[in-house]
């Protein structure tokens, strides 16, 4: 529930309390747009950005036509039943904290 800003200004107060003037974020999967918005709200202070497997504009007809079935399921989930979407993403990372061995041999 948390918004880009309020993802952003915690980013810096998490530097600030560690004493770290300038760092590097990593945004996988859906963290990149977080990442990227670390970058451009902290330009001083964020010196690269990493991407990894991250969200695209998926509302431009090659990505779609690109995308798995699973993923286009998973968006279209989200998009129309959020709540549910948040359970499905909830239950899948109590999954990864069950095993995270499973998991990383899955990536």
């Amino acid at each position: 529930g948390l918004s880009m800003a309020d993802v952003t200004a915690t980013v810096s107060d998490c530097a600030n309390h560690l004493a770290i003037d300038q760092f590097q974020v990593l945004g996988f999967s859906g963290g990149g747009p977080y990442a990227l918005a670390c970058a451009q709200t902290m330009p001083d202070r964020v010196t690269a950005a990493h991407i990894v497997s991250s969200l695209g504009p998926v509302d431009i007809p090659e990505i779609w036509s690109a995308l798995r079935r699973q993923d286009h399921l998973l968006f279209t989930l989200a998009h129309r039943s959020p709540r549910l979407f948040s359970l499905l993403l909830r239950l899948s990372m109590w999954g990864v904290r069950q095993n995270p061995e499973r998991f990383i041999a899955q990536l």
